[in-house]
């Protein structure tokens, strides 16, 4: 088994993980928003007394932190993985590492433009046409005929989902400066998570396309290439 053989098996298993963790994180942005969604709807139902206003609101604050730093957990082990899959499947080098992209979110002022330089910069070096569609390949395996020979064909590409990356991160700084300003902030916060939604399952198509011409390249190809095997 050459380098590329196990290059392959690790790639099957770590799109196969990030899949998950996409899944995961889309969930939780879900049920993000439907707590949004529910705290705008909370002013249209009948008035309830002080007592049972004051639990709601204690156990809704409860709920709505613990949701949204489950929701920041899943989106950067998701996107720490992609970003280390993108640096072995890119054939133009990524200038972020899995951590300096989790911690971009944190590091003061950094936070403001660095997480959108990687998510932008992860689905540019994600672009498909980076690398040429597979071509047929005779299959080594003594199918066929003596008078024809069987090919091994990759499977047929599938529609990239498109998203808003600039729009996604205006929104949520937007909502991150603006977040005292109730109903305006609960807007922008379902707008954000609407559109990081549609950010995430962009990146994955993306990734999923990438991996498709890469796994069925030749060897040959993907020394050209210039891979990290």
């Amino acid at each position: 088994m050459n380098q590329w053989s196990n290059a392959r098996l690790g790639w099957d298993r770590d799109v196969a993980a990030t899949r998950g963790r996409a899944r995961w994180a889309v969930g939780a942005l879900f049920a993000t928003i439907g707590l949004r969604l529910c705290e705008l709807l909370a002013g249209t139902f009948p008035a309830l007394s002080h007592e049972t206003r004051a639990t709601v609101a204690t156990l809704g604050q409860i709920v709505e932190v613990s949701l949204l730093l489950l929701t920041a957990v899943l989106f950067l082990t998701w996107l720490s993985r992609v970003v280390a899959l993108t640096r072995s499947i890119s054939t133009v080098p990524l200038s972020w590492t899995p951590s300096q992209a989790v911690w971009g979110f944190f590091i003061p002022l950094l936070s403001m433009y660095r997480p959108y330089q990687v998510v932008r910069d992860v689905h540019d070096r994600l672009d498909p046409d980076g690398v040429p569609e597979p071509a047929p390949r005779p299959r080594l395996d003594g199918s066929g005929g003596y008078r024809s020979v069987a090919m091994d064909q990759a499977p047929p590409p599938r529609t990239l989902p498109h998203a808003s990356i600039g729009a996604w991160w205006g929104l949520f700084l937007a909502e991150r400066l603006l977040n005292q300003f109730g109903v305006f902030s609960q807007v922008l916060a379902i707008g954000a998570g609407l559109l990081a939604v549609l950010v995430v399952r962009a990146v994955e198509g993306r990734l999923e396309e990438r991996y498709r011409r890469v796994s069925h390249a030749t060897d040959e190809e993907l020394d050209e290439w210039g891979l990290q095997a």
